[in-house]
């Protein structure tokens, strides 16, 4: 019997099981993949494998589509808030997108109506529906064109209100919004701190200049006094001069 608790190297030791031998894991017998991958990971058994491959899938699908309509959770570059949310809600996104991202274009799953057309995300086939089914389109397949324009029997729009409801966004898409609004508020605030930086700058300017011009008026003043003692000094020397000149004579 296979030991229940995963460690953080089996798990990392399966997603590289399933990128190597992803051919099998998705077209193979996959009974024979979890054996093997069993075989590989010593401490585990098939039915293990098989139920931390389908946890790990499903998790990394459902963030996938959840995100994949914002453009986040696709790249390494993604905002720190993103990884945050990924580390905590689906650890293993960016290891499972590097083998899966290439190979799924997954859209969110719909509620359709009893009736309507189911189309199969691994087989590509479809079957109608005798129940409100959970259905998820293959990647490119028709959006909501359906849904919006069906009618019912008495020509009155039939599926308005489930349009409705899912145009309204998920959690993550709210929680999305709210962190670009909040960059948005930090963004405003970080450029009015700027402004007012600049403001405080050009006013200080402006006050060393008064200063500097004022500076400039008191040595020209200054200078003019300089002069004009200097002007009465000739003055006065000139005169006596003239005195001397006249006693001698």
């Amino acid at each position: 019997m296979g030991n229940k608790r995963w460690s953080e190297g089996e798990k990392y030791t399966l997603i590289e099981i399933i990128g190597g031998n992803f051919r099998e894991y998705t077209t193979g017998v996959n009974t024979k993949f979890y054996a093997s991958a069993s075989t590989s990971l010593k401490t585990k058994t098939a039915t293990q494998v098989k139920s931390k491959c389908i946890e790990l899938e499903s998790a990394y699908k459902d963030y996938k589509a959840k995100l994949s309509r914002s453009g986040f959770g696709v790249k390494e570059s993604d905002p720190s808030s993103i990884k945050e949310l990924l580390a905590k809600k689906c650890k293993y996104f960016y290891q499972m997108d590097e083998i899966f991202g290439a190979q799924h274009n997954i859209v969110p799953p719909v509620i359709m109506e009893p009736g309507r057309t189911e189309f199969n995300l691994q087989g590509g086939t479809e079957r109608s529906a005798s129940s409100s089914s959970s259905v998820s389109y293959k990647a490119g397949t028709q959006e909501l064109k359906a849904a919006s324009t069906s009618k019912d029997a008495d020509g009155t729009p039939g599926s308005t209100s489930k349009v409705e409801s899912l145009r309204s966004p998920p959690p993550v898409a709210r929680m999305l919004d709210r962190l670009r609004e909040d960059r948005e508020r930090e963004s405003a605030k970080r450029h009015k701190a700027d402004m007012e930086y600049r403001e405080r700058e050009l006013a200080l300017k402006q006050e060393h200049f008064a200063l500097y011009k004022e500076e400039l008026r008191l040595k020209e003043k200054k200078m003019d006094q300089q002069f004009k003692l200097l002007s009465q000094q000739i003055a006065l020397q000139h005169k006596q001069l003239e005195l001397e000149l006249a006693e001698h004579s």
